[in-house]
């Protein structure tokens, strides 16, 4: 045999572990096994995530019930707008209206009475 080959069979031979190991991988195991601590960061980023992301759907749901209420005072606005001018222009014949007869009426009571 070639030294690669003694090599490459030495590294690849069972060894026995050095004294206590399998104690130190055994405690190791039990104490990642218990939490450290009550709290824990796992849950922190999706949680905070599902906050944002509410707080964004909310922020853009005012935002749509602002846009339509603004779009409901210009459609209102614009119908009180055509209503006064509806209403002017009712006026203006009504009174017209009123004239004519005023007028007619004076001039046939005087002629017809006497």
């Amino acid at each position: 045999m070639d030294s690669f080959e003694e090599k490459l069979t030495e590294a690849l031979s069972r060894k026995d572990p050095p004294p206590g190991f399998v104690a130190r991988v055994v405690a190791q195991v039990e104490q990642q096994k218990r939490p450290s601590r009550w709290f824990s960061w796992h849950w922190l980023a999706p949680v905070t995530v599902a906050l944002v992301l509410m707080g964004g759907f909310s922020l853009y749901r005012e935002h749509q019930r602002r846009v339509k209420g603004e779009e409901a005072k210009e459609q209102l606005l614009f119908a009180m707008q055509i209503a006064a001018s509806k209403l002017y222009q009712a006026r203006q014949k009504v009174e017209s209206i009123g004239l004519r007869r005023e007028t007619n009426v004076g001039s046939n009571f005087g002629s017809t009475r006497n």
